[in-house]
């Protein structure tokens, strides 16, 4: 388990970015090890741009719970940092003999703040993808079906009994961004009902947390920056945009910029988005209310750098 690769989703998407490439990854893995079933039969198997060696932890609940005692002061940076370490390795073990890549996904946008910058210090080597959403797609696409605990299911994998709740992940801000740094944001959330309140400040803290990081010239922190919107919105998913983005993000799972993608991969990925985004559809939830709106918009705007626009000059 110890020569295992890592690799680590941060979600800024209330949980849907996290949720659709971890469908993505897990389908795209059985499709290719039946691929490769069929091609050995062949002698025509390529192993370039493979993931059907990767294992896949969705959204440990004791990430969450180790950045609530960090929080609460419970423990010291140092021991919080030596039992990250400690279990992270212990979750790559179960699949030593199988896996060369473990794909581990932060448990909710809510505690991106305090668990991002640890995890950029204890494992500066290993790869890092950043995915979300816009600050409105967060709250539509999820967010505020989830927390009014409306019945939202994934198409393919659904969370497992080691995961946090997503009702408590993506609306529970553990830390609260510095009032230096969104000045008046208290006011503007109190004028959202509370489902929407929860989701976009955790939404806030998680953006924030990618933002200082890249700020801190100190630290080498350089993460894959995945647009979940360019993935998942009818008409750009398909697109030539849309799947040089998805290109790009199996290319970095799988080894690096140089790394030779299988166009039968590709096309399954984008089938399986598709798929992904036409079930998902159903639990959606549409903000349209001229109000809510504006005061989603006040909430966002009153961060020192306008996120929205921030966020588009970090994307990979």
């Amino acid at each position: 388990g110890i020569g295992t690769r890592l690799c680590f989703i941060a979600d800024a998407s209330s949980s849907f970015a996290t949720s659709a490439l971890g469908n993505l990854l897990v389908k795209s893995k059985l499709l290719e090890a039946h691929q490769k079933d069929t091609d050995n039969n062949n002698d025509t198997h390529d192993d370039r741009g493979s993931i059907s060696s990767h294992t896949f932890v969705q959204e440990p609940a004791w990430m969450c719970v180790l950045a609530f005692l960090l929080r609460k002061k419970c423990l010291t940076q140092t021991e919080a940092s030596t039992i990250l370490y400690a279990l992270v390795k212990l979750e790559t073990y179960r699949f030593k003999s199988t896996s060369k890549i473990t794909v581990i996904t932060l448990p909710g946008q809510g505690c991106t703040s305090l668990l991002l910058p640890m995890i950029a210090k204890v494992f500066p080597n290993e790869r890092h993808v950043f995915a979300y959403s816009s600050h409105i797609s967060s709250v539509a696409k999820r967010g505020v079906s989830t927390v009014q605990k409306k019945e939202v299911k994934d198409s393919f994998t659904p969370l497992p009994v080691t995961a946090m709740p997503r009702m408590v992940s993506i609306a529970t801000p553990i830390f609260p961004i510095p009032s230096k740094r969104c000045k008046n944001l208290s006011r503007y959330l109190a004028a959202l009902p509370y489902a929407f309140a929860g989701v976009i400040e955790a939404w806030m803290t998680s953006i924030d947390a990618l933002l200082l990081l890249k700020e801190d010239k100190t630290r080498e922190y350089d993460p894959f920056v995945c647009n979940i919107d360019r993935l998942l919105t009818p008409g750009m998913a398909s697109g030539s945009d849309g799947r040089e983005h998805l290109s790009q993000f199996l290319r970095y799972i799988t080894g690096g910029s140089q790394t030779i993608i299988n166009s039968q991969l590709l096309d399954a990925a984008q089938s399986i988005l598709e798929d992904f985004v036409h079930n998902d559809a159903k639990t959606e939830f549409v903000v349209s209310d001229s109000k809510t709106l504006a005061a989603i918009e006040n909430c966002v705007s009153c961060h020192e750098t306008h996120l929205t626009q921030k966020m588009v000059l970090l994307e990979t």
